[in-house]
């Protein structure tokens, strides 16, 4: 996390240099907007040691319950940013990405009493919704400056909702952060105001209190250190990317 926060005050201090540098030749005629949007697949970088341990305490094996997290940890996101360029390589604006995952395991468990046997169901759905305030920077290479790489840095609000069914008892459980996302992509220009390109991210939060309701009643946690909660999570995409 420190190297993340130390890379984006270098960049910030880039842009700030770029900024300048432009100032005395700014092109009135480039676009104004950028709306960039994409998707592809996301990986939560969790540990989920500890979580595969308690599934196989309850009796399912240790290939089941590692392929439970294998799917809870993998998505399809969706992606959306939208920056007013200052010039045509810096702007400024908004990022918003959704992280939607689910997994399901069931089974017929020994309870241990030497008699009964459980039809025992464990379903999980996870959503994670983030926006916040975006920059931008851009370089356009080529002969004929139809190549760019961009860099983009945002900070923001991050919810998390997890929908969690254990023998068919349901649990609510929600948090909130403040959270970063970094983004590193390339693009090719098909048209003057239209490219694709494709975009690898990283998003990092930790949720530090949750509020877990179980239809009955409800209890808010501050979770200890070794129990946060870490969402933060890898992303490669590719999309359109229009300006206007």
């Amino acid at each position: 996390m420190k190297n993340f926060y130390l890379t984006l005050i270098c960049l910030l201090l880039w842009l700030s240099l770029i900024g300048q540098d432009d100032y005395p030749n700014i092109d009135t005629s480039h676009p104004k907007f950028r709306l960039a949007l994409g998707s592809g697949v996301g990986f939560m970088t969790a540990s989920t040691k500890d979580a595969k341990e308690q599934i196989v305490n309850y009796g399912f094996s240790e290939s089941e319950a590692k392929s439970y997290y294998n799917r809870l940890k993998f998505s399809i996101p969706a992606d959306v940013h939208l920056h007013y360029l200052i010039n045509k390589n810096v702007g400024i604006g908004f990022h918003y990405n959704f992280f939607g995952t689910e997994s399901q395991l069931s089974g017929v468990l020994d309870v241990q009493d030497g008699i009964h046997f459980a039809n025992w169901n464990i379903e999980e759905h996870m959503y994670l919704n983030f926006i916040g305030l975006s920059g931008i920077i851009q370089e356009f290479y080529g002969i004929d400056k139809r190549v760019a790489i961009t860099g983009a840095y945002s900070l923001g609000y991050l919810s998390y909702r997890d929908e969690v069914y254990t023998m068919s008892f349901p649990y609510l459980i929600t948090g909130n952060t403040v959270a970063m996302t970094g983004d590193l992509g390339i693009e090719y220009l098909i048209l003057p105001n239209l490219a694709f390109g494709a975009d690898l991210s990283y998003l990092a939060g930790v949720i530090r209190k949750m509020n877990i309701d179980n239809g009955f009643s409800s209890s808010e946690e501050e979770l200890e250190k070794e129990d946060y909660e870490n969402i933060s999570r890898i992303s490669l995409s590719a999309g359109l990317k229009f300006y206007f």
